[in-house]
């Protein structure tokens, strides 16, 4: 984001021709002034200082002093002696300006929103003091205010680089990206190597999906030397969605030398790490994350998939508990838990908690709804139609088939719903009455739905119970 524009020079004090020379005061103003102008400040204090000792209410000098202490940083200072230029003068324009600059150095958001505004009662048409009056209410996060303002300040300067970066930053934070893009845009063509321009366009395509050209604009953001964290951590999970897991690694590693304390960093580091197989690094990482945040449950959630990888189950689930306890609700803990339960045989444990897979990243946005209820296990199915609907792959779908029987036995018609390209293969199956694909547009006509791996919940089987009679198999 661009920085709160500054007054650019104390204000009140005279820029244009110099003054009578028999006038010792101007005389003064203006040779503060010409000090300031070339980067004196000390000297230029000095000035301005030397002429409040024989015109203490002079409005000019306590402005243009109280401008330079905010330059270097004695804002307590600046504000008392901008507040006694406004005593004196109640409609100095540049004094309410500046006092807005200084309110927000010190965080005082509001007071600098009312003293931005009072300045552009004095002078609308004043670019500055609306991109100032935005950036205050854009760190408010009063966002539909903050696009009004710099929308006047681009009304008036429409070649603004800084402004239309600004307002699209807004735009993005508002959730209009399509918008904040153009913004982006509309910038780098006034500051084509403009680097900070370039990242935000790469965040703002990232955000809609247009991942080949998000990597593009952070690799050209690197190319400006914008050599910040961020930039290698978003190119990273760029690359990541597009499934180019050695360059993700290979930027999450740049930003981490960047910033080794960074910790969500290293998180996503090791789950990376732990895609491509290097689990010894992925678990250092994670153990290295807990030493000093025992307390992160997504940490310890990750440590146990390691684990599990690795086949340590005893730690897995140690790990998991680990993580429950922190936060009961994880979903990811719990439908990891599940997994390591099923493959060490404790199938009631396991296929009750695998029913958390629908809350996971993975599943939620697979959940199948319909109008009619899931069966609950116990409700009578006798004349009744349930539909049966596989959510997983065609392996998933062919070993769970074999559950239609029990079904069946239990006095319902069923209905099976699979890949089109299993059709011909399971319509043969004890227990189906009938098969629909996935392809078609949703099945009615059933009384209740069951999703197909919630069955050995859903059915209380065990080792011994499991359906053994399926044919193809």
């Amino acid at each position: 984001m661009a920085k709160t524009r500054k007054s650019g020079k104390p204000a009140g004090a005279k820029s244009g021709r110099r003054a009578s020379t028999a006038d010792g005061l101007h005389e003064a103003l203006y040779k503060g002034f010409q000090y300031y102008r070339s980067g004196q400040l000390l000297e230029a204090g000095d000035v301005f200082h030397q002429v409040l000792q024989t015109h203490p209410d002079n409005p000019d000098a306590l402005l243009s002093l109280g401008v330079i202490l905010l330059e270097i940083g004695k804002q307590a200072a600046a504000v008392n002696l901008i507040t006694r230029a406004i005593a004196v003068k109640p409609n100095y324009t540049e004094a309410h300006f500046n006092l807005g600059n200084v309110l927000q150095a010190q965080g005082r958001l509001e007071e600098a929103t009312a003293s931005y505004r009072r300045s552009l009662e004095l002078k609308p048409d004043w670019a500055e003091a609306h991109f100032n009056l935005a950036r205050v209410l854009q760190d408010q996060r009063r966002l539909e205010e903050a696009v009004t303002s710099y929308g006047y300040a681009l009304d008036l300067r429409p070649g603004w680089a800084e402004a239309h970066l600004n307002l699209g930053s807004v735009l993005e934070s508002r959730g209009l990206l399509e918008d904040a893009q153009s913004s982006y845009q509309r910038a780098l063509s006034l500051k084509p190597d403009w680097a900070e321009a370039h990242f935000n366009l790469a965040n703002a395509l990232r955000l809609q999906g247009h991942l080949e050209e998000a990597v593009a604009s952070y690799r050209r953001a690197l190319d400006l030397r914008l050599e910040r964290p961020e930039v290698y951590f978003n190119l990273g999970n760029a690359l990541r969605v597009l499934k180019k897991t050695e360059d993700a690694v290979a930027s999450y590693r740049r930003a981490l030398a960047l910033k080794p304390d960074w910790d969500e960093l290293q998180l996503v580091l090791g789950g990376e790490l732990a895609v491509q197989g290097d689990f010894e690094e992925a678990e250092y990482l994670f153990k290295q994350l807990l030493a000093y945040r025992p307390t992160w449950h997504e940490a310890h959630t990750n440590l146990g998939y390691i684990f599990e990888e690795q086949g340590q189950f005893v730690q897995a689930l140690e790990s998991y508990r680990a993580a429950l306890q922190l936060d009961p609700g994880s979903a990811q803990a719990h439908y990891n838990r599940a997994c390591v339960w099923l493959l060490t045989g404790n199938l009631s444990e396991g296929w009750a908690e695998h029913e958390w897979r629908w809350s996971t990243p993975f599943f939620a946005p697979i959940t199948r709804t319909f109008e009619v209820p899931e069966w609950d296990g116990y409700t009578s199915l006798v004349n009744k139609t349930i539909l049966l609907h596989a959510e997983q792959g065609l392996g998933d779908t062919i070993h769970f088939v074999r559950y239609a029987s029990l079904f069946k036995a239990l006095g319902a018609e069923v209905v099976f719903a699979c890949h089109a390209s299993l059709e011909s293969l399971l319509k043969s199956c004890p227990g189906i009455d009938r098969i629909v694909t996935h392809d078609e547009p949703q099945p009615t006509g059933f009384d209740v739905h069951a999703p197909l791996m919630s069955l050995p919940y859903l059915l209380d089987t065990d080792l011994e119970s499991i359906p053994n009679d399926v044919p193809y198999l």
